[in-house]
């Protein structure tokens, strides 16, 4: 963790946080992680960027926040340019519907 945020003060960049947020993740957990790209106002570039979406809707279906997991789920799947990765997608939105359901 230290060393992405040393990398962050020499060279900022929203998708260098998505990373860093990934690795917080798992040192600490998921709504750590959340709470530091809900903190981030994406350029629109990254809004749009699947790979943002996913991230979202795992860290969320891992926060038990279903229903967000539900909806960037989605989001990536749609923008997701291979079949074999909206399937991925598709598999993880039927899982945190489950979960939700289950509530």
């Amino acid at each position: 963790m230290l060393l992405y945020e040393l990398w962050e003060k020499l060279e900022p960049s929203p998708l260098l946080t998505l990373n860093r947020a990934i690795a917080l993740s798992e040192s600490k957990g998921p709504a750590e992680a959340l709470a530091l790209l809900t903190a981030l106002t994406p350029p629109s570039w990254l809004s749009r960027y699947y790979l943002w979406d996913a991230t979202l809707s795992e860290l969320s279906r891992r926060a038990g926040h279903f229903d967000d997991a539900i909806r960037w789920g989605r989001a990536a799947m749609a923008g997701a340019p291979t079949t074999a990765e909206r399937a991925i997608f598709a598999r993880r939105v039927v899982r945190a519907e489950a979960h939700d359901q289950a509530r």
